[in-house]
């Protein structure tokens, strides 16, 4: 009974010391290294209570339960190592090559014991009980004891080198955690020897007080102090913001910070469990009709990464719904730092943007006549649409969104060109092929109505589709076509061929790749139209 008494007073001192760990629940916000140890306590005190069962059974019996006591013994003893192994890595430095070596090293050893408490079913190589129920080791014994030893040992001197790069509290910290691990390497070497006395228990016990006296309550003040601080900071931003949104980029749960009587009007409904689902939900409830497509595209999960892969932070506005009236709201988007949490905050900037359109009206009325002279510099004399400078000036634009990596802004070319242009030219002569062209063109802007048409060349048209007609492009396409074709097939009408490509964010690198495979597609139609006409 002595044997359980020590494990008694060494599991209520684990519990009075680590109460608060057993008493928290994990937050979002918790290090990796903060969970493995909790972990590793809870293996320790899954241990010490199996070592204390131990003691009393070995005294009291029966001899089933003691037999299976035993063989959970050395379970929980090589998962707590392997544990301990798990948390000093993840603490120290989880990038490390010798921690990572370490961690599958003690994953290959605890499996072996599993390997090894089976073969102990059949032959005791591990341990047996002889007929006065007395515990007699094996040779398997002596080698598990041993290589738990050595997995104490490397990762102690693991912790003990790190700790000499280091200064300050990092080095007084990870001094803590080498000098715990070679307590428990000491007391592994004794409860090797000794099998009547509960050295390992103790030496969990050590182990445990150091890291608890040296680091966690440190760490807990640091932690404390730092979480005031952040509490003011987010309600400072709070009050500047109407809300601040806090994601974890991985499960999706978030916190909200809001102190903004407007946002509360909203009674936006939130469970803080899945930003992006219940953000698609909030949109079509409260963002402005026509601007719903484009707020959903930007709470996506993999566009809010990819945009912030090479850039801290980017913003984007658009218009919600306050009391029935369209408001401009500004949002925020920018990464923690810690990597796994990005930063949502939203302002409502409708006021600014008013007076900031107050202003530039008065500018545009006195630049008016420049700019008229500027638009009419980018019109087509002839047909009235766009000309080469004005379609130049947007593939510039559209190429900067797409160097930017603003691949959520999908579009598509078409690319038309004039049959027939040079033998009306030539039969009746350059006004009539002039009227031509312009029949022509009247066409193709009747069919794309809501898309800029430019005039890149004599007989050659481009058509950028967004938008409406972006969202109805194979319908329009298709009904280009029909028309066109029926103006071959009876020689009337203005004949014209068309080509359409989609840009493919995955593939497409400039404005250019799209518009040669328009162009391709547009000569397969024109040669298409030829054989109709009998010209080819």
């Amino acid at each position: 009974m002595n044997y359980s008494s020590i494990g008694v007073i060494s599991l209520s001192l684990l519990l009075i010391l680590n109460h608060k760990f057993f008493a928290k629940s994990e937050s979002d916000s918790a290090s990796t290294a903060y969970l493995r140890y909790k972990n590793y306590l809870f293996s320790v005190t899954g241990f010490v209570a199996v070592d204390i069962l131990w003691g009393i059974l070995s005294t009291f019996g029966p001899a089933i339960l003691l037999y299976i006591d035993t063989i959970l013994f050395f379970i929980i003893m090589t998962f707590s190592v392997l544990l301990w192994v798990h948390y000093v890595v993840s603490y120290l430095d989880p990038r490390n090559r010798f921690g990572r070596a370490l961690i599958y090293a003690a994953n290959a050893l605890f499996g072996l014991e599993i390997l090894i408490l089976i073969v102990n079913f059949f032959t005791p190589v591990l341990f047996y009980y002889d007929n006065e129920f007395d515990y007699v080791p094996g040779v398997a014994r002596y080698f598990t004891f041993g290589v738990l030893f050595l997995m104490f040992l490397s990762t102690s001197i693991h912790a003990y080198i790190i700790s000499s790069r280091t200064t300050g509290k990092a080095k007084i910290h990870n001094r803590t955690v080498a000098f715990s691990g070679f307590a428990l390497t000491l007391f592994m070497f004794f409860q090797n020897i000794y099998t009547d006395f509960p050295f390992y228990t103790v030496g969990c016990l050590i182990a445990t007080t150091l890291i608890h006296v040296f680091i966690e309550e440190d760490q807990r003040k640091i932690f404390n102090k730092e979480k005031e601080t952040y509490n003011h900071i987010a309600a400072s931003l709070a009050e500047e913001f109407e809300a601040i949104y806090y994601i974890n980029m991985e499960t999706g749960k978030y916190q909200e910070f809001s102190t903004s009587e407007q946002y509360a009007s909203l009674n936006v409904p939130t469970t803080l469990n899945d930003f992006f689902s219940e953000t698609k939900e909030n949109i079509k409830k409260f963002v402005h009709p026509d601007d719903q497509e484009f707020a959903e595209s930007l709470f996506d999960k993999e566009t809010m990464l990819k945009n912030l892969e090479d850039k801290s932070s980017y913003s984007f506005k658009y218009r919600l719904m306050i009391k029935g009236k369209p408001r401009y709201f500004s949002f925020t988007v920018f990464r923690a730092g810690d990597n796994q949490h990005i930063v949502v905050c939203d302002k409502d900037v409708h006021d600014e943007i008013t007076a900031e359109s107050a202003r530039l009206k008065k500018q545009k009325d006195s630049l008016r006549a420049l700019k008229t002279e500027k638009e009419l510099a980018r019109r087509d004399e002839l047909t009235g649409v766009k000309n080469k400078t004005a379609y130049m000036e947007l593939v510039s634009s559209v190429q900067g969104n797409i160097d930017n990596g603003l691949d959520y802004l999908t579009f598509s070319l078409v690319v038309c060109d004039i049959n027939n242009l040079k033998e009306v030219n030539d039969l009746e002569g350059h006004r009539a092929g002039d009227e031509y062209i312009k029949e022509c063109c009247t066409f193709i802007c009747s069919i794309f109505a809501h898309s800029p048409v430019f005039r890149i060349g004599g007989d050659e048209f481009v058509v950028f589709l967004r938008g409406n007609d972006f969202s109805i492009k194979e319908s329009l396409v298709e009904k280009f076509k029909k028309e066109i074709t029926y103006n071959a097939k009876t020689n009337t009408g203005p004949i014209v061929a068309i080509g359409m490509s989609t840009y493919k964010p995955e593939s497409d690198v400039s404005v250019s790749d799209i518009f040669e495979r328009a162009d391709n597609l547009m000569y397969e139609n024109k040669r298409s139209l030829k054989t109709i006409q009998g010209r080819l």
